[in-house]
């Protein structure tokens, strides 16, 4: 299980962190949201701001805009990995509201301050929505691959 009181932000990302429920096979349950899409990258291109959207490049260097993966708050990885660093090609298994499962690496901490405010608690890469053949939406759980 997820420890809540680890939270650091001594580890890369120490933006607002999601409240979420776990159930007893360890999945965490909320909303996803979807990030590095074309729209986010015209906005980082034409802002130059990660406040108004997405370079495409995860906190570990890996391609987000091109790559199936997902990004999970510094509170989660630090409480399940001692550090969010040490999250680094580890995976996650995802179970979408339609029943797909995938499992998918984790590629960035996050999320970001508007997907907090929409109660996410998982960003998906476009390439992760494909795989599990939807978005942004509520009905979404993961667990932590250890």
């Amino acid at each position: 299980n997820v420890d809540r009181s680890s939270a650091s932000s001594q580890h890369g990302y120490s933006g607002p962190q999601p409240n979420f429920t776990q159930d007893e096979e360890g999945y965490i349950h909320g909303r996803a949201a979807t990030f590095a899409t074309p729209s986010d990258l015209a906005n980082y291109s034409r802002t130059g701001s990660l406040a108004t959207g997405d370079n495409g490049v995860g906190a570990f260097g890996h391609n987000t805009a091109a790559l199936p993966g997902v990004a999970i708050s510094s509170t989660l990885l630090q409480s399940v990995y001692g550090s969010p660093a040490n999250a680094n090609g580890k995976t996650v298994t995802v179970v979408a509201p339609n029943g797909r499962v995938a499992t998918l690496p984790i590629l960035d901490i996050g999320p970001r301050l508007q997907t907090v405010r929409n109660n996410s608690v998982i960003e998906l890469t476009p390439k992760a929505t494909q795989i599990l053949g939807t978005g942004d939406s509520a009905g979404y759980k993961y667990k932590f691959n250890l």
